[in-house]
């Protein structure tokens, strides 16, 4: 049985394990733990979870609803992540260190384009399908090992298909230490339905 820990045991433990958020990116957005990783359960949950937790992670889960842990647990078992030190539920009162993150919308992020430096974390066939012009590309799977490439003295928008993978990207690029980041509200979806500028 998974164990539903106290903040206090969240603090003492959160150091030595990858937290794992799964709430929506919205939701995430508009405050989250420091430190933890957007993985929405209502995306490609477990296909995510294998291209950026490390094999053998102890893994803390945060969760708006405790009865989503089960379905958690059990897709990243099917990808041999097993270390499940426990979840809390996120509560907006309680003392943890918080952050936002930034939402863009396709409008404002088309009208001062030369303002950003675009990731599009899409695999390869989604980027060769169409991407924003001035976008770089890094796979979401190659994402983490690219992160000395983007610069820290430009705003970031990340991109993808529909606005969680690039959750989950910002997230990490954040927790490494760059402040100026955005995740693109409904990724490339919501560009192409706006009629913007492709490649």
């Amino acid at each position: 049985m998974t164990p539903k820990l106290t903040i206090e045991k969240f603090n003492e433990l959160k150091n030595s394990a990858v937290i794992i958020d799964t709430r929506h990116p919205e939701i995430f957005a508009k405050r989250y733990i420091q430190g933890s990783i957007n993985i929405p359960l209502e995306g490609a949950f477990y296909k995510w979870a294998i291209q950026v937790v490390p094999k053998n992670s102890a893994i803390i889960l945060i969760t708006d609803n405790e009865d989503t842990v089960a379905d958690t647990i059990r897709q990243l078992a099917y990808i041999n992540l097993n270390r499940i030190l426990g979840f809390i539920v996120f509560d907006p009162s309680e003392n943890v260190k918080s952050e936002t993150l930034k939402l863009l919308n396709v409008m404002d992020l088309n009208d001062n384009i030369d303002d950003f430096f675009v990731v599009d974390v899409r695999t390869t066939p989604e980027w060769n399908d169409g991407h924003i012009v001035s976008a770089h590309h890094m796979d979401l799977a190659e994402f983490q090992e690219k992160l000395g490439t983007i610069p820290r003295d430009k705003q970031v928008a990340i991109n993808c298909g529909a606005g969680f993978r690039s959750s989950v990207a910002a997230s990490i690029l954040k927790n490494s230490g760059h402040e100026n980041v955005a995740s693109i509200q409904g990724g490339m979806r919501t560009w192409n339905q706006a009629n913007l500028p492709i490649k």
